[in-house]
């Protein structure tokens, strides 16, 4: 590390004014919150706290939003400053997890946070890479770790840019008791270009590609014009050949898995990207992983990774995405089809990002991408140091004009909060915290703060808009309202002609029912009214009182949006009165008992995965009545979802009945999940199967096996640890572990 007078050197690198003030503030002893676009540098800030840290003897955590990143980081971390210093713990893997730094996933953090873990006391810092995923549906581990945490620890927040960041840092003051610094960049280092592409207009602006398709539309015909859509569509491969000669390397993004391998099947047959070292070199690092040469994973990729294409989606088998990583990493992917994951942290900055369109599946329907969607994989694009720019270039669909947009125009969503009270933290809640730090726990979450700034700003903006009103009223004049108001009996004149026509067109019979006798007297009411005097007003009176009644009308209608906005926010004690009923329907279940867990709760408390409905298998005797290989087919049933499609082609466990039964009961329990899909599979695994006779059973994407084993393992480590004193589980735990956690499931780093 240097100082200079007129700059700041970290390890070569002349740093950025707003890197400058944020390590300022880390000595200084300040948590920071940084706010910039990708690609800007916000990671210096972190590695130079990383670095003090190890220097001072001062231990820290790491946490990012994925796995692949923190996997990322403890390589790079172990790389340069010794594998002895760094540790990492996720639900795949514990390595060193009591190093001087720490690598962790969010949730991780969390659940030592809440648990009052031991080894938090000589924490020092934390950092909080991509903290904007507060928003995301798992952003209650965020929120959450950042509330139990020891107000002393110094915090790290980094973020892509959003709008109510100073919301953020305003909750964190009131949460922890000290403000942290809030530093913004708005200027990414490589500028961002915007463009379209289409195969009429090659590259071009969004007001270029409009024109062009207006002046298509306006000479075709009535028939032409129906199909011209479909017509003016580009496809992947034009884009590709379009920008293959200056913009490469490029990730292109495809939601949806399947596509992003259909693509790449489509550009191998037409491109190859490699010189022929270059190909040598990936025929040479594909040979080195013979452990992989049989999986579907593998043989799918390694013809096209030898034209420089790649493929990136969830449902690769981990391996593979790592030595897909690795080959981009070595600048041997020239285009890389990926999903949206890819973008989540892994730095592999390009001078093309790509978009095969600006729409997704969102599990519900199709919707456009959002701001902070759209900068999160375009952040890729542009390489510090390389290119002057960068360039996320969109492939135009006339069937879509509609949803074609600059985004650099519009501000990315505000950060909301997602925090969701567990069975989990209702336990350790209990356990740990006695009912004034209970109260001030659950009515510290972010959602409560911005619920509580809302009511307020919408309390203060109906004060205003009724003050209005009432000074508009004092100046009117006294007849307003009344029958002697000729304004007011405009209306009624109109409401009298109306009763009238209605009546007229009554038969006899319809005249002389209730309903007709009544419309009958409301008419002759009316006309006597009407008959009364009325207030003699000038013309210009006349429109003086028509402009305050629209502008009366205008408060009323805005009075009433306001009222309906303030009923529909929630109590401030929303969540205390959630703590209350999960925590009596832990009573009713034997987990709680006046104030303190019992042995159930005591268990539960240390599970993070369906902890009610595993707690009632070991506490039932479920677990115990299984041997070794049927007791993991039963654990990656916990908490699996498949996908759509997904099919397993074997006979269902018969030795899960009593599993499926327990499932069955508990689902008056908000999100019990326990779907036993995948526990043939698991079983076959645990017998000894090899990965490749797995598959032959199965249409399912290897990932995702891969994936659900994994978890069934971090379930294994759980359970292990809440019923250590249960030694023969323990022990069968511990088999079923060792059967599981192997070849292709086992997670290297």
């Amino acid at each position: 590390m240097e100082t200079a007078l007129s700059e700041r050197v970290f390890h070569g690198l002349v740093l950025d004014p707003f890197q400058c003030r944020a390590l300022d503030a880390l000595d200084a002893g300040r948590s920071v919150l940084v706010a910039a676009p990708t690609g800007t540098g916000k990671t210096v800030v972190a590695d130079y706290l990383i670095e003090r840290s190890l220097e001072r003897g001062m231990k820290a955590i790491y946490t990012a939003p994925i796995k692949a990143l923190s996997n990322q980081k403890f390589r790079e971390f172990s790389e340069r400053f010794g594998r002895e210093r760094i540790g990492i713990v996720t639900g795949d893997v514990v390595q060193n997890a009591t190093a001087e730094v720490v690598i962790m996933t969010t949730e991780i953090l969390r659940n030592m946070a809440i648990m009052r873990d031991e080894s938090l006391r000589d924490i020092h810092s934390v950092i909080y890479d991509e903290i904007h995923f507060i928003g995301s549906e798992r952003g209650a581990a965020w929120e959450e770790s950042i509330i139990f945490l020891p107000p002393r620890v110094q915090l790290l927040g980094l973020s892509a840019t959003i709008p109510n960041v100073d919301q953020l840092a305003a909750w964190m003051a009131a949460v922890r008791g000290a403000a942290p610094l809030v530093i913004r960049e708005d200027r990414r280092a490589v500028p961002l270009r915007q463009l379209f592409f289409s195969r009429e207009t090659g590259l071009c602006d969004l007001p270029t590609l409009r024109r062009h398709w207006d002046h298509l539309a306006a000479g075709a015909d009535a028939a032409e014009g129906e199909w011209l859509p479909t017509r003016l569509r580009s496809t992947h491969l034009d884009l590709i050949d379009a920008i293959k000669d200056s913009y490469l390397p490029c990730l292109y993004f495809v939601f949806s898995r399947r596509m992003t391998e259909e693509k790449a099947r489509e550009l191998a047959r037409r491109h190859s990207f490699l010189t022929k070292a270059e190909r040598e070199e990936v025929r040479r690092l594909l040979a080195e992983r013979e452990d992989l040469a049989e999986t579907r994973s593998f043989r799918f990729l390694a013809s096209l990774l030898e034209k420089g294409i790649g493929v990136h989606h969830a449902g690769l088998l981990p391996a593979v995405k790592d030595l897909v990583e690795d080959l981009y990493g070595r600048k041997l992917v020239k285009v890389l089809y990926c999903t949206e994951t890819f973008s989540v942290g892994l730095n592999f900055p390009v001078k093309a990002v790509c978009f095969d369109s600006l729409r997704k599946f969102d599990g519900k329907s199709f919707r456009p991408l959002k701001v902070h969607e759209f900068s999160q994989m375009s952040g890729r694009a542009g390489r510090r140091g390389i290119d002057t720019v960068g360039y996320a270039v969109v492939l135009a669909d006339p069937r879509y004009p509609q949803e074609l947009t600059e985004y650099r125009d519009r501000e990315p969503e505000a950060l909301s909060s997602q925090f969701f009270l567990s069975y989990n933290t209702v336990l350790n809640l209990i356990k740990s915290h006695g009912p004034e730090d209970i109260r001030r726990v659950l009515t510290a979450s972010f959602a409560t703060f911005l619920h509580g700034r809302e009511h307020q700003e919408t309390t203060a903006l109906l004060d205003r808009v009724q003050d209005e009103q009432a000074e508009l009223r004092q100046g009117v004049c006294s007849a307003w309202g009344t029958w002697e108001c000729p304004l007011s009996r405009e209306g009624k004149r109109r409401e009298l002609k109306d009763k009238e026509r209605r009546y007229r067109y009554m038969g006899q019979k319809r005249r002389r029912s209730l309903f007709g006798q009544r419309l009958r007297g409301e008419i002759d009411q009316l006309k006597t009214a009407l008959a009364e005097p009325q207030r003699q007003c000038t013309p210009q009176e006349l429109e003086r009182c028509r402009a305050v009644r629209r502008d009366l009308n205008r408060l009323d209608n805005q009075i009433g949006v306001l009222r309906a906005s303030l009923r529909r926010l929630p109590e401030e004690d929303q969540f205390l009165a959630e703590f209350e009923r999960k925590k009596a329907f832990l009573e009713e279940l034997g987990y709680v008992a006046q104030g303190r867990l019992l042995p159930r709760g005591e268990v539960a408390a240390q599970i993070h995965i369906q902890e009610i409905l595993v707690t009632e298998f070991v506490f039932r005797g479920v677990l115990h009545r299984l041997d070794a290989d049927t007791l993991n087919g039963l654990l990656v049933a916990v908490d699996f979802e498949p996908r759509r499609g997904d099919l397993v082609h074997l006979k269902a466990l018969p030795e899960l009945k009593e599993a499926r039964a327990v499932a069955r009961e508990l689902e008056q329990v908000e999100g019990v999940i326990f779907n036993p899909l995948l526990s043939p599979l698991a079983r076959k695994w645990s017998q000894g199967d090899s990965f490749e006779e797995l598959t032959r059973h199965a249409n399912m994407d290897e990932g995702d096996i891969v994936s659900a084993f994994r978890r069934s393992l971090d379930l294994i480590r759980q359970l292990k640890k809440a019923a250590a004193e249960d030694r023969a589980l323990v022990e069968k735990l511990a088999e079923a572990q060792r059967r599981m956690d192997r070849d292709v499931v086992e997670a290297l780093l």
